[in-house]
């Protein structure tokens, strides 16, 4: 949060008001300021102050000797403008194609001066403000160093709403996240019917909810609750139900920070998340959220979406590892997040538990022309590492580490988050991971298109396993020509957005002249040319691979 700007003292056991007016002496505006309290036995806590009108944020971030982010925001009206730096030193780097071309022009004497900013190293943070009287939009930040420029492009950063849609076992609704920057809180909004008062926690877990399978809420498919700063669940002091502040529970802990289902048929209600962040690294976004019984099983879950058109990457593996690791972004937005989520074990089941993989993004994707040469991964060149990072010397061990992502090569995944382990155990909990990337991006010279190195056990040099990292194209399927005896016609079509995403099915059918009943997708195409083509005996009956028992399904419209 910075240097202090300004302290005072307060007497607890005094009712009387605090004199601040040299506060406002000093500075006129206080949004995004922070106030800190430290209690005479050393306990320090601290809050944003803000009017609650802030309605734009915008985002430049420095990849080059100087590296992080400027935050520029502003209120209602665009009043208040502010611009906020996180800038550390990490050693030389490369510049952008766009600021390139506009430090290849540039003239100094048509900048406009915002002031100065302080500039930390790793080990020494240091965060800055300016206050500007007048509000403008910028579309890059130029940073004098020595007697060169850096150069970042400004972007709009968008507030992120995002929804878990629940439709799975006769309980229909949603849970509702909205957060309007990374200096926000979270607004919570739940709303759900049919919940015959059998229920009570429900729970942010770790993994996105698989594909249409039994078992879909398991440990196995979505893993644990979200619980990033590892709060002990188990302790005395762990929170029993709402009324502590919102750190001591696990980030995920819904019903814990707010309310309990118990005993409710219907809930619709909205909350104030102080730790629920949709921005950053311990996001949600992606994840799911399963709602339990009152005895703790799980009964239903969903995932949660993205907060508006995302482009999806992934890196499929086939031998000795098996398994895919999928990337999601929000389209033309190179600055947002990137989700991971990664599921991978070896495929063979003799093969012994390895731990501490590293795993990177290399520079080109496999060359070699066949999957058994045992040379393919040496095709990928080197890590990713498109701001020329050092990592010759000490401090890149040293600096390169979750707390610092610019600190590291940005396809320096291991270190940025985690070493990987790989067992046997395929599709099980402990071959699943979930990150959020806050410095690499997808599309134009990014990820896609490169290759994903798993590195040999307790991180080993040798390369035992690579995948190429490719577009996934958002699938869609639709009708063909009709056939029959009526001459019906239109048109059914499905598409599908992200991976483990819900389905969007659009249908226009004509001249149906009130004939019509259900329609359904059936087992096996048509066979063009056939007497009787729309017959049991051509296209089979319903595709029902779950098995259903129809005898059991609700009025249309009516279940989940």
């Amino acid at each position: 949060i910075g240097v202090s700007v300004f302290t005072f003292t307060g007497d607890p056991s005094s009712a009387s008001p605090i004199n601040v007016s040299l506060l406002f002496g000093q500075i006129s505006n206080l949004d995004d300021l922070s106030l800190s309290l430290e209690t005479c036995d050393g306990i320090k806590i601290c809050t944003v102050v803000s009017q609650g009108q802030t309605r734009l944020t915008r985002q430049a971030r420095f990849t080059e000797s100087v590296a992080g982010n400027i935050y520029i925001r502003a209120n209602v009206n665009n009043a208040n403008p502010r611009l906020l730096a996180d800038l550390v030193t990490i050693g030389s780097t490369s510049t952008a194609a766009n600021c390139t071309i506009l430090l290849g022009s540039l003239d100094a004497a048509s900048l406009t001066n915002l002031g100065s900013v302080k500039v930390g190293n790793p080990l020494s943070p240091q965060k800055s403000r300016l206050d500007f009287s007048s509000f403008r939009v910028y579309s890059y930040l130029l940073l004098r160093v020595g007697s060169s420029y850096n150069c970042a492009q400004v972007y709009n950063m968008l507030e992120k709403e995002v929804r878990a849609v629940m439709n799975m076992r006769g309980i229909s609704g949603y849970f509702n996240f909205r957060q309007a920057s990374p200096f926000d809180v979270t607004q919570l909004s739940v709303n759900l019917a049919n919940l015959r008062e059998l229920f009570g926690p429900y729970h942010v877990h770790n993994f996105p909810v698989p594909s249409v399978r039994s078992g879909q809420c398991s440990n196995d498919n979505v893993g644990g609750h979200c619980n990033p700063f590892a709060v002990d669940t188990t302790s005395e002091t762990y929170p029993v139900g709402p009324g502590s502040t919102h750190d001591k529970y696990e980030t995920g802990d819904l019903g814990g920070k707010h309310m309990s289902l118990s005993g409710r048929s219907t809930f619709q209600m909205t909350f104030t998340d102080f730790s629920l962040p949709l921005f950053g690294q311990n996001s949600i976004v992606g994840r799911s959220v399963v709602i339990h019984l009152v005895s703790g099983d799980r009964y239903a879950c969903a995932s949660i979406g993205y907060p508006g058109a995302v482009t999806v990457a992934s890196a499929t593996f086939q031998t000795p590892v098996v398994g895919k690791i999928i990337f999601t972004q929000l389209v033309n937005n190179p600055l947002s997040d990137v989700s991971i989520f990664m599921d991978l074990s070896y495929g063979d089941p003799t093969t012994i538990t390895t731990q501490h993989h590293n795993w990177h993004v290399h520079e080109f994707p496999i060359s070699s022309e066949r999957d058994d040469d045992e040379g393919r991964c040496i095709t990928t060149g080197g890590h990713w590492n498109p701001f020329k990072i050092s990592t010759t010397d000490s401090s890149y061990a040293l600096h390169c580490k979750p707390s610092c992502p610019l600190c590291c090569e940005a396809g320096d995944l291991a270190n940025k988050y985690t070493t990987i382990n790989l067992d046997t155990d395929i599709g099980g909990v402990k071959s699943k991971h979930f990150f959020t990337d806050v410095t690499s991006w997808l599309d134009i010279s990014g990820i896609t298109g490169r290759s994903v190195v798993i590195h040999e056990a307790e991180r080993g040099g040798p390369r035992i396993a690579c995948a190429n990292v490719t577009e996934v194209r958002v699938p869609t399927a639709r009708l063909g020509t009709w056939f029959g005896p009526v001459s019906s016609g239109g048109q059914v079509r499905f598409s599908q957005a992200v991976p483990q995403g819900p389905t969007e099915i659009t249908v226009s059918l004509k001249n149906l002249q009130s004939l019509a009943g259900g329609y359904h997708v059936h087992i096996l195409p048509i066979i063009v040319g056939s007497s009787d083509p729309c017959s049991d005996t051509d296209i089979l009956g319903h595709f029902n691979p779950l098995a259903w028992n129809t005898s059991s399904s609700p009025s249309p419209g009516v279940g989940t």
